[in-house]
């Protein structure tokens, strides 16, 4: 039994135990975390592993993921796309709007860890905005700042007034009450 764990991968994969799993994933996150920190938060988390599938009977057992969060569900449709882009496709799942990938089957981290450096990130880092938005007056808006502040008590301060001939009427008719 052991030489076939050792000789054949799916088996040698279902046997891993999940220290060795958690073990990886310490090793993966690190470098994991460095290069998606700007756009993604990265965690270690515990996940079952599903095997059989079809006809089969459906099993679960323990396994250690990389869990990948955005504040962007087109980030991460996009984040997750690129993964599968990737020399040797990194498949995982989307689940509760994150990007879960399973370590159970990872056995060369190493290689795993040398193509992140080719993710194309480009497209997911934002920019910064800043500014000022200036919305034109508004007619209706301006004749009802008119009529609330004639019946507030103290002084209306009033930005974005629309000075139309029906505006500036309506404020010199109130002026004269």
């Amino acid at each position: 039994t052991e030489t076939a764990i050792k000789e054949i991968p799916t088996l040698r994969m279902l046997n891993r135990k999940k220290k060795e799993i958690n073990d990886t994933a310490k090793k993966v996150f690190k470098d994991m975390n460095d290069q998606l920190r700007t756009i993604a938060k990265v965690e270690i988390v515990d996940c079952k592993s599903q095997i059989g599938s079809g006809s089969l009977p459906v099993e679960l057992i323990p396994s250690c993921a990389i869990k990948i969060s955005t504040n962007s569900n087109k980030h991460l449709s996009k984040l997750y796309t690129e993964f599968r882009k990737l020399p040797i496709p990194v498949i995982g799942r989307i689940h509760d709007n994150s990007i879960l990938f399973d370590l159970r089957c990872l056995e060369d981290e190493c290689e795993f860890l040398y193509q992140l450096k080719k993710l194309n990130l480009k497209l997911l880092k934002s920019k910064n905005l800043s500014g000022q938005v200036i919305i034109p007056g508004d007619k209706s808006i301006s004749h009802r700042s008119i009529i609330l502040s004639s019946i507030a008590n103290g002084t209306s301060e009033i930005s974005g007034f629309l000075r139309g001939d029906d505006c500036l009427a309506t404020l010199n008719a109130f002026k004269k009450i």
